[in-house]
């Protein structure tokens, strides 16, 4: 992702998502159990992001709706199941926190279980995505 400085120069910024794509996997275990799935924990790592939680949550939900879309272009792919979806339970705090302290913005729902910015894009995403065929 980029982000424009104050002399319009991009730099880029470090945010991660992490997800598990079992349905492309051949041979996984996963994807004979659920084929066209995508299982997805959606944590997105905010480090490299402001400190202001307008900025950071905006961010998240881009990178985030971004990822989704780049999945659902995969003809095969049928059903969307996530996990991990309150801030306060991410296991980012741990793994990779902020150096300026904040806790991670990293999930669909905030500390308190009120929605972000994300859970609205993801919406307008799938809203948007073509219709996918029933299983066989």
């Amino acid at each position: 992702m980029e982000q424009r400085n104050g002399t319009g120069r991009a730099r880029k910024i470090e945010i991660a998502c992490y997800a598990r794509n079992n349905y492309s996997r051949s041979g996984s275990r996963a994807n004979e159990l659920w084929p066209g799935t995508l299982k997805s924990s959606d944590h997105v790592k905010d480090n490299a992001l402001p400190a202001d939680y307008i900025t950071r949550d905006a961010g998240v939900a881009r990178y985030l709706c971004a990822y989704i879309r780049v999945m659902l272009d995969h003809p095969k792919l049928r059903d969307v199941f996530a996990w991990g979806m309150v801030d306060k339970f991410s296991w980012l705090h741990g793994f990779a926190p902020r150096k300026d302290g904040r806790a991670q913005r990293c999930c669909p729902y905030g500390g308190h279980y009120q929605p972000l910015v994300m859970p609205d894009a993801l919406a307008k995403i799938f809203e948007g995505a073509s219709p996918r065929l029933p299983a066989a």
